[in-house]
């Protein structure tokens, strides 16, 4: 009788768990953390063997400055290409710094004026989601519109 009361409460609590809109997404943590491992680390080994002492992409020679500033004909100061490459890319990330920075700070500020409403568009707005937040209440209700 008592492994029927364990199997019974078992089943409410995961169904419980199912309804739960509010719960942790584990899943969905899962998947971010993959997705940030398989687009990040391909760049951080790129910089690690861009200190690398020979021409090896695979097979690590020594630490060197090699391909930045040692080499005259094929490090990144002494090739004019190379050069002009990473002035516009520190010209485009100041660019999206400048344009985001102020858009970000001004949407910010004014959902925080507004009292919660425009916290509560972007969230209806980004998740396509039918329950508001307010910033000042932790309750959560359905929208209007439900």
């Amino acid at each position: 009788m008592s492994t029927t009361l364990e199997l019974g409460s078992e089943h409410t609590r995961a169904r419980g768990y199912f309804k739960n809109p509010w719960r942790k997404p584990r899943v969905l943590q899962g998947i971010t953390i993959a997705y940030l491992l398989w687009s990040i680390l391909p760049v951080v080994i790129a910089v690690i063997f861009s200190f690398n002492d020979g021409r090896s992409r695979i097979v690590w020679q020594g630490l060197s400055m090699r391909w930045w500033t040692a080499d005259p004909t094929d490090s990144i100061l002494h090739d004019p290409q190379m050069r002009a490459a990473l002035a516009q890319t520190y010209r485009l990330a100041i660019l999206v710094v400048v344009i985001s920075v102020p858009i970000g700070t001004l949407f910010a500020t004014r959902s925080a004026s507004i009292g919660g409403a425009g916290v509560r568009l972007a969230a209806r707005t980004l998740s396509c989601c039918c329950r508001s937040w307010s910033p000042r209440s932790s309750s959560v209700r359905p929208c209007s519109s439900c």
